[in-house]
Order: C-alpha cells, then structure tokens, then sequence
C-alpha cells in the first residue's frame, strides 16, 4: 500500500508543480486513503486548497497534518497564513467531522476546471 500511496503523492506534487489543481485533489484523496496518518499528503492537499482560495478547507486539512505531525514543514510554513497557531489543541472530534465534511464538499468541485481559477 505505501507504493501506492507514494505513487498518488508524487503524481500530486507533480500536477501542484503546473497548477493542475482537481487532479492534485483526486492524488492526495487516494493517497489518504491509503495513508489516512501521512501528515505531507495532508499539507499538501491544505497547499492546494489554499491555492484555489479555499481557505476554510485549507484550514482543516493544514491543522490535520499538524495533529498528525507537529514538525511538519509544509503545515508550518502556510498556518500563519491561514490564522492557525502551531501547537493550537483542537477538539479530535471535531477536527474528524471537519476533514469528513472537508472531503465530502471537495467532491462537489471536482469534475468543474471551469470554476477553478489558478
């Protein structure tokens, strides 16, 4: 399974790298889903959502890969951007029900380039 997850996270930063914004998506959705505590999958999915501006997204999965990995670089260097102080407790429960919501809403986007601005 981390073959495959790895696989979907280097397919992701390279769609990131020319700012293919679904399919990095649809990436890091498969590689969570294989690696459900892999805090880079989580940062960087939280990069990409901040990139299309979708803060409140990029919000809960940023603070995932910081619950996940305190230290994590990617997670650090964009949560005093998105008003995320590191260290900052966060109820489990909600921040369960915020990443459930989070992935539910992102499938609405999905399939829609036109609506995406890069």
């Amino acid at each position: 399974m981390t073959n495959y997850a790895q696989h979907h996270y280097q397919l992701d930063i390279e769609h990131v790298r020319l700012a293919k914004w679904p399919q990095a998506v649809q990436e890091l959705r498969d590689a969570i889903k294989l690696e459900p505590n892999n805090s880079d999958y989580y940062a960087l999915l939280g990069l990409v959502h901040l990139k299309q501006k979708f803060i409140g997204m990029a919000r809960v999965y940023i603070r995932q890969a910081l619950k996940l990995n305190p230290q994590d670089s990617l997670a650090l260097k964009y949560a005093p951007a998105l008003k995320i102080q590191p260290g900052e407790n966060t109820n489990l429960k909600s921040m369960a029900k915020a990443v459930s919501i989070a992935a539910l809403l992102s499938q609405f986007s999905d399939g829609e380039p036109s609506q995406v601005k890069c």
